[in-house]
C-alpha cells in the first residue's frame, strides 16, 4: 500500500508540474503562440491542403486520451479526413510516468507500420502499457503483426538517440506553446475550451 501511494503522489506531482508550468506560460504572457508550432515533420493524417487542421496532443497511458481517441476521432474526426475537410496532427506529449517510453516505442512503431495509424493507436491506447519497459512494448507490437521487422530492431530505434531528442521536442514544444494537460485539442490554431462537444465540433468543421 505504500509503494502504491506514493506511485500515486509521483504521478500527480509530474502531471501537476506540467499542468502548471503550461498553465504559467500562458497566464503571464510568455506561452509562444499555437500559430508558431512548426507541424511539418510531426505525425498527421490528412491533407496538406485541408481546409482545417486539428492538432491534438495527448498521453498514450492517459484514460482521457484513451476516451478521446475511441469516441471522437475514430468515430467522428477520421470520417472527415477521408472527405478532405480535415488534416489531423498527432502531437505526442508523454507527461505520465513511463508513457515516455510508449512513445519513443510507438514513433518508430508507425515510421515501421504494416498496417493503419489507426490501427496502431487502437491496440496501443487499449492495451496495458502501465509500467512495461520499452522491450516489452515493442514486443507486444511485433506479436501484434503491426509493424515490419522484429521487436529487436523497434526497441533499438526507440533507444536511439535520434528518438529520444525527438520525443523530448514534441514535449517541450508544447509546453512551451501552453500545453498543460491532455488530451488538448487546438483546431485551426485556437485550444478548443471543451473538444468534447461534438455537435460544436462539427459545426466548426462543416
Amino acid at each position: 500500500m505504500k509503494k502504491f501511494l506514493v506511485g500515486l503522489f509521483i504521478i500527480g506531482f509530474g502531471v501537476s508540474f506540467i499542468a502548471v508550468m503550461g498553465y504559467v506560460l500562458v497566464r503571464t504572457g510568455h506561452a509562444a503562440p499555437m500559430s508558431s508550432l512548426d507541424t511539418r515533420e510531426v505525425l498527421s493524417d490528412g491533407l496538406q491542403t485541408a481546409p482545417n487542421e486539428l492538432i491534438i496532443f495527448s498521453d498514450y497511458l492517459c484514460p482521457a486520451c484513451r476516451r478521446f481517441f475511441n469516441e471522437v476521432t475514430m468515430p467522428v474526426l477520421r470520417p472527415m479526413v477521408k472527405s478532405g475537410r480535415l488534416r489531423i496532427v498527432f502531437v505526442t506529449f508523454p507527461i505520465r510516468p513511463g508513457s515516455t517510453n510508449v512513445s519513443r516505442v510507438l514513433l518508430c512503431a508507425i515510421k515501421r507500420k504494416r498496417t493503419s495509424l489507426y490501427a496502431i493507436y487502437d491496440h496501443v491506447y487499449n492495451a496495458d502499457y502501465q509500467r512495461r519497459d520499452m522491450a516489452w512494448i515493442a514486443n507486444d507490437l511485433a506479436d501484434a503483426r503491426l509493424v515490419e521487422g522484429d521487436a529487436g530492431a523497434l526497441l533499438t530505434c526507440a533507444k536511439s538517440e535520434a528518438t529520444i531528442k525527438e520525443v523530448d521536442r514534441y514535449k517541450y514544444d508544447a509546453i512551451l506553446h501552453g500545453i498543460g494537460e491532455t488530451p488538448t485539442v487546438a483546431l485551426n490554431r485556437v485550444v478548443l475550451e471543451n473538444p468534447w462537444n461534438i455537435k460544436r465540433l462539427k459545426e466548426e468543421l462543416k
